[in-house]
Order: structure tokens, then C-alpha cells, then sequence
């Protein structure tokens, strides 16, 4: 790659920058007057995480294949977004990176129902650690960490594609062990596993 440095290049450079920028505020402030306003923050183990993205995705299959999304804007301070949906049903997901590694966030509402009035929806970010796959073992096992540690007592459960709301016992369930491991007897296919851990007496929530 060559580089230019005369004065006319380097001018081109900023006009461009300048253009890209309106082109990017444009498109935040492009949006249907009659769409709703979703506002919110994402966080990561350090708090809020500057750069995150909120996308909302029609359905399960968009959302696995991270395509047909809606992209958020950022907010006023970092970490913030806003996105602008008409009233449906969308599956929502929050990524970003800190120090380089990915993270990501499945809100545990999903799918959200998207009215008429605003909402303020908040996300915890974990590790986007990418599937393995190797020979012998056939069905699903792994280990359930939260900010490192190996979260003990929660339940992880197994869904397939067709379910919508990834809730209740699904395909199949079980409880964590003391290190945080799982492990399925499934048949070859693709499947959604979420885990779930009681923070107090009131209530269970996804993990990530």
C-alpha cells in the first residue's frame, strides 16, 4: 500500500472523515417518527462498555447468523445506545470488545415486545467464547464461568431452534456442579443453551 502525504491527499483523507461522520449521524437521526425509542446501557465486568453495539435481530435465525439487524446508536455517555424499532417482536444482543476480547449479551426478556412506549433496557456483557468441536463425546458439555470463576448451584438448559422464548426446562435441563460443568446426550443438530442462576429468593436470570 502506498502512502500519501501531500497537502491534497491529506485533505481528501479529512473530507472523507468529515462525510463518513455525517453519513453515520445522519443515519441515527434518519429514523420513522413512528418507531419507538429503545434506550439503554451495556456494561462489562468494568462497568459501562464504550463502543457497544445493540442489535435487534426478527428472529432466532437472524440472530444466530448475525444478519437482517437493526444497529443502535450510541448515547449520550459511553456505554449508552438508542435504537429506534417499530412495534413487533425482536430477539435483542449486546457486543462490544474490552482490552481486544469479544463480549456479548442475550438479553434474558428475548423476544421483546416492542409497543409504544419507550423502554430503558440494560445489558451485562461475558466473554464471547467460541464453540469447540472435537471428536468422540456426541452431545453438548462445557462450563459455565461468570467474570472468570465457575458459577455453582444454577441449571443450564437445552431448546431448540423453533422455541421462541428460551425459557422453562426446554429439550433438556440439569444442575451445574460444584465447577460449573454441564454435559447432554443430544443428537446432531444446532441448539440453544442458556444458564441460569437464582440471585435472590424472588427470581432466576440468564447469565449471558
Amino acid at each position: 500500500m502506498t502512502q500519501y502525504t501531500s497537502s491534497s491527499s491529506q485533505g481528501s483523507v479529512l473530507l472523507f472523515k468529515i462525510v463518513l461522520s455525517f453519513v453515520i449521524c445522519w443515519a441515527c437521526l434518519a429514523v420513522d417518527v413512528n418507531a419507538t425509542v429503545i434506550e439503554g446501557i451495556v456494561f462489562s465486568n468494568k462497568g459501562p462498555l464504550a463502543g457497544a453495539v445493540v442489535t435487534a435481530y426478527p428472529d432466532v435465525t437472524s440472530l444466530m447468523e448475525r444478519a437482517n439487524g437493526i444497529a443502535s446508536c450510541a448515547g449520550e455517555k459511553p456505554g449508552q445506545f438508542s435504537l429506534s424499532l417499530s412495534p413487533g417482536k425482536f430477539y435483542l444482543a449486546a457486543t462490544g470488545t474490552l482490552n481486544n476480547i469479544p463480549l456479548f449479551s442475550y438479553h434474558g426478556l428475548n423476544p421483546i415486545t416492542i409497543g409504544s412506549d419507550p423502554l430503558w433496557v440494560p445489558f451485562f456483557t461475558v466473554i464471547e467464547n467460541q464453540v469447540v468441536f472435537s471428536p468422540g463425546f456426541p452431545g453438548l458439555k462445557g462450563q459455565v464461568t461468570f467474570k472468570g470463576a465457575p458459577v455453582a448451584n444454577g441449571t443450564v438448559s437445552v431448546y431448540s431452534l423453533q422455541e421462541m422464548n428460551f425459557r422453562g426446562m426446554g429439550l433438556l435441563s440439569t444442575s451445574l456442579d460444584p465447577e460449573g460443568m454441564f454435559q447432554f446426550d443430544v443428537e446432531p443438530g444446532s441448539y440453544v443453551v442458556v444458564s441460569r442462576k437464582r440471585m435472590t429468593d424472588s427470581g432466576m436470570g440468564p447469565l449471558g
